[in-house]
Formats: C-alpha cells, sequence, structure tokens
C-alpha cells in the first residue's frame, strides 16, 4: 500500500535510509491521562466546529503527544483485519492508537466501517460524520498550492484528500523551504498538491537522530606487523 512506502520514500529523499533500516522500533510512550482528556475536549469542539483554527488546535496537541507517531503502521493493520472480519480487534486496535490517529480521516472510517459490521449503526454514523469533518478541517488549512499548503498529521491525510478531490497520484517529492517540510504530489491533469509535514518529518527526523561517540583518550599508535596468511606460513 502507498502508505507504507512514505516512510521510506522521505528517509531515501534525506539520506536516512541505512539508518532507519537499522533503527529498532520504540515502544509507544504512555499515554497521560490529563493531556489525552484535553485533547479529546479539544476534538469534540472541533467536531461541532471543523475550522481552520480548531483543527489546528487540535493538531498541535496531536503532534505534541508523548505518543505522537506519524509513521505507525496502524492503519494498514486494521485494514487486514477489516479484510478478514475482525471487526472487535481492528476496533481495538484504533482505539489502542488514539489520540495518534484522532485528525485521520481514514481511521474514523475504519471505526464506523467496523461498528457498521457489527450492527453499532448510531456508533457508525458519528465515525462517518468524524471523516467528514476531518477532511473538512484538512481543507480549511489550505488549497493545497505552494502558497497554502493543507497541514497534516500523517501521511495518510495527504492521499484522504487527494482521494476524496477524485484526483490520481503519479509521482511525489519532498521539499524544504524556509525551514519548513512540504510533501508535494503530482497529480492527474499536471496539477501539484501542497502539504505541510513539517510535524511528522521532523519528528521522523529526531527518532534517527543518533548520539555521537563519547570522546576518549586516545591511546598511543603501536608500529604492527601483519600476521603471516595461510600461504605464508
Amino acid at each position: 500500500m502507498m502508505t507504507r512506502l512514505l516512510p521510506v520514500v522521505f528517509a531515501v529523499i534525506c539520506g536516512f535510509l541505512d539508518v532507519l533500516a537499522a533503527a529498532p522500533a520504540e515502544k509507544p510512550a504512555k499515554k497521560p491521562a490529563g493531556q489525552s482528556e484535553a485533547i479529546n475536549q479539544q476534538f469534540a469542539e472541533f467536531l461541532k466546529n471543523p475550522s481552520e483554527a480548531n483543527f489546528l488546535k487540535v493538531h498541535r496537541l496531536v503532534v505534541s503527544h508523548a505518543s505522537y507517531a506519524p509513521y505507525s503502521s496502524d492503519l494498514d493493520d486494521v485494514t487486514d483485519l477489516l479484510e478478514q472480519k475482525k471487526y472487535k480487534e481492528a476496533q481495538a486496535m484504533l482505539t489502542k492508537a488514539m489520540p495518534n490517529l484522532l485528525l485521520s480521516p481514514r481511521a474514523h472510517r475504519h471505526l464506523a466501517a467496523a461498528a457498521k459490521a457489527l450492527g453499532d449503526e448510531a456508533a457508525a454514523q458519528r465515525e462517518t460524520a468524524a471523516a467528514e469533518k476531518c477532511i473538512q478541517g484538512l481543507l480549511a488549512t489550505g488549497d493545497g498550492t505552494q502558497q497554502r499548503p493543507i497541514v497534516v498529521t500523517r501521511a495518510s491525510d495527504e492521499y484522504d484528500v487527494v482521494h476524496g478531490l477524485k484526483k490520481k497520484v503519479f509521482g511525489q517529492g519532498l521539499r524544504m523551504k524556509e525551514g519548513k517540510s512540504f510533501d508535494v504530489l503530482q497529480c492527474s491533469g499536471g496539477s501539484e498538491m501542497w502539504f505541510d509535514v513539517t510535524a511528522p518529518f521532523g519528528t521522523m527526523v529526531k527518532s534517527l537522530k543518533v548520539e555521537p561517540p563519547k570522546k576518549s583518550r586516545k591511546a598511543p599508535l603501536k608500529k604492527t606487523v601483519p600476521e603471516a596468511s595461510s600461504k605464508d606460513k
């Protein structure tokens, strides 16, 4: 799936591929109850009024949360569970992934699909509405031009927006400008869609930083004689 490839694309562009492949997966940090409650309250306000200001308030809270993991595989894993008709497992995984996926339209669509399959029509309608509000919030932050890029929380948001606009993606590249990171999608009709990925990309770069080795006293160099090879013996 495209969402599985995006972290690798980013890493290649920045020369971090080898580090990314070798770096061990970090365990998700525990979620502070107070912080999560504040995010949920702000998200409730956003659902009432999916304006740019309310979206960005939730966005700031999510990307600064201890559990923020913009390149987690939760959405792909849940897609697999839904295909296997493991609806309760899918719900449990998505619930556990919050607030990391709180602004993801796809996450709420997955929750809606699981709820509908389990016969909870009310929950399905709520989650469908939440997904639509997330799209509205994303589009409220910009129009996808270079001058007004759309602010996203994770790479999958980009494709949710583009697919919602009935566009096809033919290419993708990272651009750096004025200290910010932008993902530019080449779309059908020769158009471009710009997305502000400063938060997710910055989080990835920080996770790849390697601490420099501690300075140690240099031992005096000693002249050594190469050992004889088996052929010389």
